[in-house]
């Protein structure tokens, strides 16, 4: 049998068990949600050289991919 104190010491260790495996499980769920949020986010970002252009001024201009010939001016 235990004695008085050795009960509430068992309560309190179950009771910081409990504590850990829920933060645990919170901190599991939020880590899921945030990834899918990020990835989504990511998702819905415009894709290519065109999109990526800080300067506006440089969107309407064409990109050129490869190498430029001799006649394309410089």
């Amino acid at each position: 049998m235990l004695f008085g104190w050795e009960n509430l010491v068992t309560v309190v260790v179950l009771a910081l068990v409990t504590a850990l495996l829920f933060v645990v499980v919170l901190a599991a769920a939020a880590a899921g949600s945030r990834r899918s949020e990020w990835r989504d986010w990511l998702d819905s970002r415009p894709s290519g050289a065109a999109g990526s252009a800080s300067d506006p001024a440089d969107r309407d201009r064409p990109v050129h991919r490869g190498p430029r010939s001799r006649s394309q001016p410089v």
